[in-house]
C-alpha cells in the first residue's frame, strides 16, 4: 500500500514538474549542473543541483521527504526536451544535408559555409568540396529585393481582385514600400510559369463544370489580357494565361493549354459572352460523345437583363 502510494505521489509530482515547464522563463541554469527554479505558490525560487549523478534541491519536500520534487522533475524534463531537440535539428541538418547537391557540378560532396546577408535576412551557403565552388539553394525567390512573404501576399491580392495599382498603393500605405506595378506583374509572369510547370506534374481531380473567364491588366500604358480556366468545385485552377489581344486564338490558345493539364473533358463549361469563346469552344471541345456543352452567361448590362 505504501509503495502504490508512492508511486502516486511520483506521479503527481512529475505532473507538476511538466507545470512548471509549461510556463516560460521558470527554469534557468546558472552554472554546469546547478539550475533556479521559480515557486508555482509564492516568488521564492530553488536551486536545484546535480553532483555525481545525484539530484539535490533546496525546497522542502525534498529536504524532508529525500525524494525528487517537482522541481528536480521539471529540470529533467527539460533536459530531455532541450536534448531531442538537438536531436530534432541534427536529424533536419543531415536530411537537409543529403538533399542538396552542388548547382554548378551537381556532386553531393558540399559542406555548410557561412552565411549570405542582404535587407531581406540570411540564407545558408554551401561549398562543394569537389569543385570548390560556393552556392546558395534557390528557393525561387533568390535575388529578389522584397521578402517572399511581400511577395506572395502581393499575389494573392492580385488574384482576389485588387489592380495592379491598388495592390503597390497597399504596400505603400502600410509597409512604406513604393513599388512600381510593373513590379507585381512580373511577379505574376514570373511565378505562373513556375505554378504551371508544378501544376503539370500534379494529376487533377476535376468536377463536370468547369468556369473560363479573362480579365484586362494594363501596365505602362499596354493593355494585356490575363486568361484563367477553373473547376466549379474544387476551385483547382486548371491553366492561365497572359495574352496581348482577346482574339479567337487566344482563347483557342488556353483551351488547347486546359485540355493538356486536365486529360479529360467536362460536361459543361462556362464562360461569358465573348464571341470568341464560342469559336474557340467549337474547335476545341465540340464533339457527339462524350458530348460537353458551352454555357455562355450574359452580362448583367446586356438589355436582356434589364428589368426596366
Amino acid at each position: 500500500m505504501e509503495r502504490g502510494n508512492r508511486f502516486g505521489l511520483l506521479s503527481k509530482r512529475i505532473e507538476r514538474g511538466l507545470a512548471i515547464l509549461a510556463l516560460a522563463n521558470q527554469i534557468k541554469e546558472i552554472e554546469p549542473n546547478k539550475w533556479r527554479v521559480k515557486s508555482q505558490s509564492s516568488g521564492r525560487s530553488y536551486i536545484v543541483t546535480k553532483k555525481n549523478g545525484e539530484w539535490h534541491c533546496t525546497c522542502p519536500d525534498h529536504h524532508y521527504r529525500k525524494i525528487e520534487c517537482k522541481h528536480i522533475h521539471s529540470v529533467k524534463l527539460k533536459l530531455a526536451w532541450d536534448n531531442s531537440l538537438e536531436l530534432l535539428d541534427a536529424y533536419r541538418e543531415e536530411d537537409e544535408k543529403s538533399k542538396v547537391v552542388c548547382k554548378y557540378c551537381g556532386s553531393s560532396n558540399i559542406e555548410k559555409y557561412g552565411w549570405r546577408y542582404n535587407k531581406n535576412g540570411k540564407k545558408q551557403r554551401y561549398r562543394c568540396k569537389d569543385c570548390g565552388k560556393r552556392f546558395v539553394l534557390d528557393d525561387g525567390f533568390s535575388k529578389s529585393n522584397y521578402t517572399p512573404e511581400i511577395i506572395t501576399q502581393a499575389l494573392d491580392l492580385y488574384f482576389k481582385g485588387l489592380s495592379l495599382r491598388k495592390v503597390t498603393d497597399y504596400f505603400n500605405q502600410f509597409y512604406g514600400y513604393k513599388m512600381h506595378h510593373t513590379t507585381v506583374l512580373n511577379w505574376i509572369r514570373k511565378y505562373t510559369m513556375i505554378i504551371e510547370a508544378y501544376i503539370e506534374t500534379l494529376k487533377p481531380e476535376l468536377s463536370e463544370i468547369w468556369h473560363v473567364d479573362e480579365m484586362m491588366i494594363k501596365t505602362g500604358g499596354k493593355f494585356s489580357w490575363l486568361w484563367h480556366a477553373m473547376d466549379s468545385e474544387t476551385r483547382f485552377l486548371i491553366a492561365n494565361l497572359i495574352t496581348d489581344t482577346r482574339y479567337i486564338e487566344d482563347a483557342r490558345n488556353l483551351f488547347k493549354n486546359v485540355k493538356k493539364q486536365a486529360k479529360q473533358r467536362p460536361k459543361a463549361i462556362v464562360t461569358d459572352g465573348l464571341q470568341a469563346y464560342h469559336k474557340a469552344f467549337k474547335k476545341e471541345f465540340y464533339a457527339h460523345y462524350p458530348p460537353c456543352h458551352h454555357i455562355r452567361l450574359a452580362k448583367f448590362t446586356d438589355k436582356v437583363n434589364n428589368n426596366n
